[in-house]
Parts: structure tokens; sequence; C-alpha cells
């Protein structure tokens, strides 16, 4: 189940510093990772990739190949 805290149960079992997320994520204080974590459900893109799955689509695969171009 998705809630507001999966997010930041996730980076806490990960032991992701604030500093890491800010640097790899581009953002420019940990006011940003509050919001982020809290609002996700509320991002068009996220809203998008969710029915883009709903419809078939691999979104690992999605993520694999920017990884690749990384």
């Amino acid at each position: 189940m998705i809630n507001n805290n999966m997010l930041r149960n996730f980076r806490k079992n990960l032991k992701l510093s604030n500093k890491e997320i800010e640097t790899e994520v581009g953002l420019k204080n940990k006011s940003s990772i509050y919001y982020i974590e809290k609002s996700f459900k509320d991002n068009k893109t996220v809203k998008y990739l969710l029915l883009l799955r709903e419809k078939g689509v691999d979104i690992n695969a999605f993520f694999d190949n920017l990884n690749k171009t990384k």
C-alpha cells in the first residue's frame, strides 16, 4: 500500500543522507525532501507513470534505460 511515509521509510532503510539526496536529485535544502515525500502522489509525472503502468508499460525498463544514459 502506498502511503505518505513510504518514500521516507525507503530513505531511512537505505540510510540516505540529506546531503546525498540533495546532490543526486538537485535539491536546494532538506525541506524539499520533505515536500517530495509528502506530495509525490500529486506529482503529474508520477501520475503519468502510473497510467502507463496500468496500460502495461514496463516502468522498470523505463528506469533501466534512464540509468544507462546517466
